[in-house]
């Protein structure tokens, strides 16, 4: 595992997550994004910048999520990811759906080649840990609860435990969706499956958390 000075805890990613944007900003973004691909198409590598300062926050978040928190270590993939960037995007004759979804799956590509390359006997992408509370509904009723304080904790305890336990496949899925809020178009992309195959990951991974804790939400 990669090892840093610093590191920011699970409270401190949530609290970077709260922020989401609602539907008229990110079809605002997809306007500006849209100008800026047809600026880069005509040679404007400038625009490449603006796009990737567009999602940057987005994208360093999301490296905080692959290196469990590691600051040094998201700092470094998010630089490594915008090189990639900028050097594969303008390739790209085909219509882009999602510049977000493209950088993800390019700081993602590389963090699961780095790591491949440090523990060559370990492929279950265990820096994936989750602590976050990783649903809104469950996040609604842990809110609304008349549950004591130290019924809260235990919940809270019962969600990261049935988060590690949850498959690789079905983790990576389920954090890009419920605290990414990608959509499962994005997650398609990002993860190199069908559409419907990310759905369903998502749907299993939620049944298997909503199984965890459900004496809890009675």
């Amino acid at each position: 595992m990669l090892q840093s000075r610093g590191t920011i805890d699970s409270r401190q990613i949530r609290s970077l997550d709260n922020a989401l944007s609602n539907e008229g900003i990110k079809a605002e973004i997809k306007a500006i994004e849209k100008a800026l691909l047809q600026r880069l198409k005509q040679g404007d590598r400038i625009a490449f910048w603006e796009l990737w300062l567009l999602h940057k926050d987005f994208l360093y978040r999301y490296c905080l999520r692959l290196t469990n928190g590691n600051v040094d270590d998201a700092q470094d993939l998010l630089s490594q990811a915008s090189l990639l960037a900028c050097n594969k995007l303008p390739a790209y004759d085909k219509k882009i759906d999602s510049c977000q979804a493209l950088f993800a799956k390019l700081a993602y590509n590389y963090f699961v080649d780095k790591c491949r390359k440090q523990e060559k006997e370990t492929r279950d992408l265990e820096h994936l840990k989750q602590t976050a509370i990783v649903n809104r509904q469950i996040e609604i009723a842990l809110l609304q609860s008349a549950e004591s304080q130290l019924l809260r904790q235990e919940l809270q305890k019962s969600i990261d435990r049935a988060i590690d336990e949850l498959s690789p496949r079905l983790r990576e899925a389920f954090i890009l969706r419920c605290c990414e809020d990608l959509s499962y178009s994005d997650i398609a992309e990002t993860l190199s499956l069908s559409k419907d195959n990310a759905r369903k990951r998502v749907q299993q991974a939620r049944k298997f958390l909503r199984n965890r804790i459900k004496k809890y939400l009675e």
